[in-house]
């Protein structure tokens, strides 16, 4: 999401680093049943179509900016949370750019997580 991205930039020192690293995540045995795998749709000319899942796309986004502690990483995808803003982002931002992009993951059936080191 161009949310992750931008909030590792804007808390991100400009000495600091940005890692962005995707991958392809096929389904095992063991969670194959599990999952899902065959889903059907109905298209808009009423004939219905049966699809395959294949795995799941996985992107991390790591930075090396000034870090969260725990108390904050468990209210991030908060709506209206904002962390530091006068320290960090001069009080741009509304505080809902986390919260939508958690919306929207899981509307995908997907998760959104995050972790921290702590502060510094």
């Amino acid at each position: 999401s161009r949310n992750l991205l931008s909030n590792a930039v804007k808390f991100t020192p400009a000495e600091g680093s940005i890692y962005i690293r995707t991958s392809w995540l096929r389904p095992t045995k063991k969670n194959a049943s599990q999952s899902g795998m065959e889903e059907f749709f109905t298209l808009s000319t009423g004939e219905e179509v049966q699809v395959s899942h294949n795995g799941h796309f996985q992107v991390h986004v790591t930075d090396t900016g000034v870090g969260m502690t725990k108390e904050q990483v468990d209210r991030l995808f908060r709506n209206g949370v904002q962390f530091n803003v006068n320290d960090l982002q001069s009080g741009q931002g509304s505080g809902l750019g986390l919260y939508i992009a958690k919306g929207i993951v899981e509307q995908h059936g997907g998760t959104l997580l995050a972790a921290s080191d702590g502060l510094g």
